[in-house]
């Protein structure tokens, strides 16, 4: 049987905990508060990651990254990504061409306009 792991974090309590995830606006956070505040009451790994949706071993990574750092370390880090292609006065253009043709601000961001419109080509490679 895997050894339990401790929360080593005494507060906020489990009733802190769950207020916190019942007024925050990331779900998945939410989720991850209220299987700590589980852990916490002493449920297991198991029957937390059950109700939170994980599997135990995802649990156990939360309670690691909770014990280090707190309530905020249960968001998702910030994923990496395409870099903006267009530069800051690109975007400024970007920026005055939306807000003076609502028509087109819905649709705007597909096939490229965006980057066509600041004077770009839609593919980095062009």
């Amino acid at each position: 049987m895997p050894a339990a792991i401790k929360v080593t974090r005494t507060t906020p309590t489990p009733e802190a905990l769950r207020a916190l995830a019942r007024s925050g606006k990331d779900a998945t956070q939410n989720a991850r508060l209220s299987m700590v505040a589980l852990v916490l009451e002493g449920v297991g790994r198991a029957e937390a990651g059950r109700t939170g949706g994980m599997d135990r071993q995802a649990v156990r990574d939360w309670l690691h990254r909770y014990n280090a750092e707190g309530p905020e370390r249960l968001r998702d880090r910030p994923r990496g990504g395409t870099a903006c292609f267009l530069d800051d006065g690109q975007l400024a253009v970007v920026r005055v061409w939306m807000e003076s043709d609502p028509e087109w601000s819905a649709t705007a961001w597909f096939g490229g306009a965006v980057a066509t419109c600041a004077g770009r080509s839609a593919r980095p490679s062009e």
